[in-house]
């Protein structure tokens, strides 16, 4: 009983090792993709940009208090 109790231990420990491994071979692999740098940066900020001049136009950048109140009139 104690010997199957023992083989038991012995293979929980093997697959817990293995599940070790396993984590932190993704650990490692995880640190590498955030030291890449951002590929698509440029075209982010280029976006951003684009976006800061249409919220502009459209005054987007003012708050929602005129649709606030064009739905205050509208009722």
């Amino acid at each position: 009983m104690i010997e199957n109790v023992a083989n038991g231990l012995e293979g929980r420990l093997s697959e817990v090792h293995e599940d070790l491994a396993r984590a932190e071979k993704r650990l490692a692999d995880i640190l590498m993709e955030l030291a890449k740098p951002f590929d698509k940066e440029e075209r982010l900020t280029q976006l951003l940009v684009r976006q800061r001049e249409i919220n502009a136009s459209l005054d987007l950048d003012k708050g929602n208090a005129g649709a606030m109140e064009a739905e205050a009139e509208a009722a």
